[in-house]
């Protein structure tokens, strides 16, 4: 048995007393537990600052050299687009050396060549000439059928001269392979 011989009113200013430190300790603590989160807080906010100014440091320092890598982008576009010019007309030039050089291999010494017309907007070979025989022609005209250099040769005609003793000859064919 517990006999208690305070007076009332201490008892309630005991309670009182008890009640207002256990307020004031959770108080305290949660007072505690705010500074310790708003610290926690500012300090990540802080660190993600500094993160977020290296990122954007790196960012301007990428942009710097994405620009330079823009113009030598810009200057490559350029040049191909030179080297396709060039590659187009080479593509369509015509080696005229190359056609006449083939041409004389595989002239017949009996055939002699008077005009020689080259065109190359048609691609078309004209040409007319002297020959001993019809049959030097004809020799003339299947070198020419079988040579890469000219396509479809066609022998349109030839007439005899008495007076010089040879026949001449109209051949014309496309140009084949020019390289």
């Amino acid at each position: 048995m517990v006999i208690n011989l305070l007076p009332p009113k201490f008892k309630q200013e005991k309670k009182i007393k008890k009640s207002v430190k256990t307020i004031s300790i959770f108080l305290t603590t949660i007072l505690i537990i705010l500074l310790i989160l708003t610290g926690g807080i500012l300090a990540a906010d802080y660190f993600s600052k500094k993160d977020l100014d290296k990122v954007a440091d790196k960012i301007a320092e990428q942009d710097k050299l994405l620009l330079r890598y823009k113009d030598t982008e810009n200057n490559i576009k350029t040049v191909n687009s030179k080297l396709s010019k060039v590659e187009s007309a080479n593509r369509s030039r015509i080696l005229w050396s190359n056609l006449l050089i083939e041409l004389s291999k595989l002239t017949p010494a009996q055939v002699q060549i008077k005009t020689l017309t080259l065109d190359q907007r048609t691609k078309k070979v004209t040409l007319t000439g002297y020959a001993e025989t019809r049959s030097d022609i004809a020799r003339f005209k299947e070198k020419m059928s079988s040579s890469k250099y000219f396509k479809n040769v066609t022998f349109s005609s030839s007439v005899h001269n008495e007076q010089q003793g040879n026949f001449s000859f109209n051949i014309s064919s496309e140009i084949g392979e020019t390289k």
